[in-house]
């Protein structure tokens, strides 16, 4: 994904977010705790509280 960067879910249950800038849906899981999110959804993910941002 161009202009992606890898955010870590930070609970154990399954959940889908939509970005809100993309509409992307992203699925994190405590066994996926990692994806690949657009740049443009990146603040407002990390804002809810329950991702940061991966190395």
């Amino acid at each position: 994904m161009f202009g992606a960067v890898s955010l870590r879910y930070l609970a154990r249950t399954a959940i889908i977010v939509r970005g809100p800038a993309t509409g992307t849906e992203y699925r994190f899981s405590g066994v996926q705790p990692v994806q690949r999110v657009a740049r443009a959804d990146h603040d407002a993910l990390l804002r809810t509280g329950h991702f940061v941002q991966e190395a």
